[in-house]
């Protein structure tokens, strides 16, 4: 039977860290909303019962597909009822890779009836190639970090294990004039740990490039800064002649975030994609 042209249907995968289940999420419902796709969003049941509720006009589109999580075999690997990366301790984190691996049955067996139009997926579900060829199911890994990030750490590791890489000017790397850098305090803590709570030093360098924000003062060693520095980054962003440039461009800049028409003319253009080139899936 061939499936209906005018219904398109999307199973997505997010790996269980809120930082993906939260952008996975919005994504479906924009396409819901958007392009009236049908999607069956998959995790386990104590994520899904944390995530925002599906909006009301949507819950015919969009379908929370619960699997429990699988427990292994030596119990004491992971907490009880640990479901989520925010569950676990960061060293944790490989066992519940481990568990969720485990889910590639049952969601094998899922897509097998489903048959749906497209598969959209994360990092760590590598075995949803194989599902993906088997049933000839076109598959998207959606990554939710940006491209110049993505393409920042794809360019570190071609140039080998070099201590010095994240406290380099990324223009090494990328042959183009830029004054991205880790400082020493920020690339200690990102090697400790990989994911921190605190904000990105990274980020707050980009924003600052684009002259859309300034740093507050800190020691290059260890990052300390006193409540005279944050007084002297407020007064310069905020009220201080000097500071117009930054302001002008701030608001230019949330005119661009806040413009809700385009950031919908993107997703309408992915759908025109994603309804262009699905494969004409049939079963006897």
């Amino acid at each position: 039977m061939t499936k209906d042209d005018n219904v398109i249907h999307v199973v997505m995968l997010p790996w269980a860290a809120f930082g993906h289940l939260i952008p996975f999420f919005n994504l479906s419902t924009a396409l819901a909303e958007i392009g009236g796709i049908h999607v069956s969003f998959i995790s386990t049941p104590k994520n899904i019962k944390r995530l925002p509720k599906v909006p009301p006009n949507l819950t015919h589109l969009v379908k929370l597909v619960e699997f429990p999580m699988p427990v292994l075999d030596d119990k004491s690997l992971l907490p009880e009822d640990a479901e989520a990366s925010v569950d676990v301790p960061s060293e944790k984190i490989q066992y519940l890779k481990a568990a969720y691996d485990l889910l590639e049955k049952p969601i094998k067996h899922f897509i097998a009836n489903e048959k749906p139009d497209w598969i959209i997926a994360d990092f760590a579900q590598h075995w949803v190639v194989d599902i993906a060829e088997t049933y000839d199911i076109p598959l998207i890994y959606y990554c939710i970090f940006g491209a110049a990030a993505t393409g920042f750490s794809i360019a570190a590791t071609s140039l080998g294990e070099v201590p010095e890489i994240l406290t380099s000017p990324v223009f090494k790397m990328l042959d183009f004039p830029s004054t991205l850098a880790y400082r020493k305090y920020e690339s200690l803590e990102l090697m400790s740990t990989c994911f921190v709570d605190d904000a990105s030093g990274f980020n707050a360098r980009f924003l600052m490039e684009k002259g859309l924000g300034i740093a507050v003062e800190r020691n290059e060693e260890d990052g300390s800064f006193s409540r005279n520095e944050i007084a002297k980054a407020l007064t310069y962003a905020m009220v201080s002649k000097e500071g117009e440039g930054l302001r002008d461009r701030a608001k230019e800049a949330a005119a661009i975030f806040e413009d809700q028409n385009l950031h919908d003319s993107y997703i309408a253009k992915f759908i025109e994609y994603l309804k262009n080139n699905r494969e004409d899936i049939s079963t006897d």
